[in-house]
C-alpha cells in the first residue's frame, strides 16, 4: 500500500504567505542548522515559515528525495510553497546524483548539493575554503574531515562535531552574507544543476531566500556585529 503522509501547517506557521519545505540529508547538522533559520523566522514575526524534513532512517538521495516527495502533491501545499532538497556530493556515482536531478526537475523540487559536504557550507561562512578537493566516486574524502577540523577552529565555531550549538549559529548567520559570496564565486560559471567535479555549494541559492526573509536589520549585521560578540565572548 502506498502511503502518503499529509501535511497540516502547525498553528505557528498557518498564517504565512511563503513556505519552505526542505528535506535534508543529514539528521543533525543539516536539520540544526535550518531549524535555527526557523526559529528566527518564527521569533521575529516574518510571513515567512520553514518547514525541515529529518532523514527518517537512511539519508541516501534516493531517501531524502522520498522524504520530500511524500509533501508534493499533498492538498495542504500551494503556490506559496517551495519545496527544497539538501544533500552532498560525498562519494555517490554521478548515475545516483543524476537521477535526483531529473526526479527534482519533474516534480519541481530545487536541488542543493554540497561538495564534499555540507560541512563545506558552514566552512564558507569563514573563509573560502581554499585547499579543500572535491569529493571522489565510491572513497572515503578526507577532505569533508579536513572541513570538520577546520570549523573547530577558535575563531570559527568551537567544539564543533556533527552538532550546532545556539553560539554556533550566532556565529553563522553574523557571516551568512560572506558564506553566500564565497559560494557565488565558487561557482562561476553558475552549474546548472550541482558542482559535479569541483568544490562548491548551491546551498547559497536556498540561504540567500531565506535571509532574504529576515529582518534587514538583522540580516546587515555581518562582520561589524560579528566582530563586537566575538569581544564579547
Amino acid at each position: 500500500m502506498n502511503y502518503r503522509r499529509t501535511f497540516t501547517p502547525p498553528p505557528e506557521i498557518r498564517e504565512y504567505r511563503k513556505l519552505y519545505i526542505i528535506a535534508v540529508e543529514g539528521d543533525r547538522t543539516e536539520t540544526q542548522y535550518f531549524n535555527f533559520f526557523r526559529s528566527d523566522l518564527e521569533s521575529e514575526s516574518t510571513a515567512t515559515a520553514i518547514k525541515v524534513i529529518p532523514p527518517e532512517s537512511k539519508s541516501a538521495p534516493q531517501h531524502v528525495f522520498q522524504n520530500i516527495q511524500d509533501y508534493i502533491d499533498d492538498p495542504g501545499i500551494d503556490g506559496t510553497t517551495e519545496c527544497w532538497m539538501v544533500i552532498d556530493r560525498d562519494q555517490w556515482p554521478a548515475k545516483v546524483l543524476d537521477d535526483i536531478v531529473e526526479k527534482c526537475q519533474d516534480c519541481g523540487v530545487k536541488l542543493c548539493v554540497s561538495n564534499p559536504a555540507f560541512e563545506f557550507w558552514l566552512l564558507l561562512h569563514f573563509e573560502k575554503g581554499e585547499g579543500i578537493t572535491a569529493a571522489e566516486v565510491n572513497s572515503r574524502n578526507s577532505s569533508a574531515k579536513e572541513c570538520e577540523r577546520r570549523l573547530r577552529d577558535e575563531r570559527y565555531l568551537p567544539g564543533f562535531h556533527k552538532k550546532l550549538t545556539n553560539n554556533h549559529w550566532q556565529r553563522l548567520r553574523d557571516r551568512l552574507k560572506n558564506a553566500i559570496s564565497h559560494a557565488k564565486e565558487l561557482d562561476l560559471p553558475p552549474c546548472k544543476d550541482y558542482p559535479r567535479k569541483r568544490t562548491g555549494s548551491t546551498v547559497y541559492r536556498l540561504a540567500e531566500k531565506l535571509a532574504s526573509a529576515l529582518s534587514k536589520e538583522q540580516y546587515k549585521n555581518n562582520r561589524d556585529g560579528s566582530r563586537e560578540r566575538s569581544a564579547a565572548q
